[in-house]
């Protein structure tokens, strides 16, 4: 599956890329992954609260209600940062 953002979309990630504390142990690609994941998760429950057969541009586009909200992302980030922080 091909996923496109909207332009609003693409500035909440770029957002919330950019406000992510890159200490020791920062791993870009598993946030990027991580981040990834929980937008097509909340991009699968919104289409299904549609009420109506999707479109094709409905299942194919992430906007910003979809990707985690800076705040809550970086709290759990940093939650697992301190939790992974004495083995590093």
């Amino acid at each position: 599956q091909q996923y496109r953002l909207t332009g609003d979309a693409r500035t909440k990630l770029t957002t919330v890329l950019d406000a992510t504390p890159r200490g020791q142990g920062f791993g870009n690609a598993r946030l990027a992954r991580n981040m990834f994941e929980a937008a097509i998760n909340h991009h699968a429950g919104r289409v299904m609260a549609l009420g109506h057969p999707p479109t094709e541009d409905e299942l194919t586009t992430l906007v910003p209600v979809d990707l985690p909200d800076a705040v809550a992302y970086l709290a759990a980030a940093l939650a697992i940062y301190d939790a992974l922080e004495p083995s590093l």
